[in-house]
């Protein structure tokens, strides 16, 4: 499994090759191995980061690794059901905030809505939310 400190690297290796065959002296050819490296390795780093932005630590790619979505089940809050609602939607980190954990999974309430009385959201992908809402009969999780 290649990681993206190891592709940076291969990356910075093709560029100093093409700065190489580019040098007629060689002269620079040291600067710019530390220049091209400093870059990458920064780049990687940055890149690396797990939450950046303010983000959320965990993005779940794949909701169906989870037993209670795989069953089919909603997500509990409170004793409150919230059912699957629509596609994932698009919506800045920034205007989220995580307010619980059901079953392995984070959930975020929207600034509109911080209580989450209309809707809770899982990320599922950089920058999209999969939209969970309570269920329409005022259905309670049994005891």
């Amino acid at each position: 499994m290649r990681t993206l400190a190891g592709s940076m690297r291969r990356i910075a290796g093709l560029l100093l090759a093409a700065a190489l065959a580019g040098c007629g002296d060689g002269a620079p050819v040291a600067e710019a191995i530390e220049d091209v490296t400093a870059v990458v390795m920064d780049t990687a780093a940055k890149a690396a980061e797990p939450e950046q932005a303010g983000g959320p630590a965990e993005i779940y790619y794949n909701l169906t690794a989870y037993e209670w979505y795989r069953q089919g089940q909603p997500l509990v809050v409170n004793g409150r059901l919230y059912q699957l609602a629509g596609v994932p939607a698009a919506v800045p980190a920034s205007k989220m905030t995580r307010v619980g954990e059901y079953g392995g999974v984070a959930y975020y309430a929207h600034e509109a809505d911080p209580t989450g009385e209309h809707a809770l959201y899982v990320p599922v992908s950089e920058g999209y939310w999969q939209p969970f809402a309570p269920a329409d009969d005022g259905a309670r999780a049994a005891d």
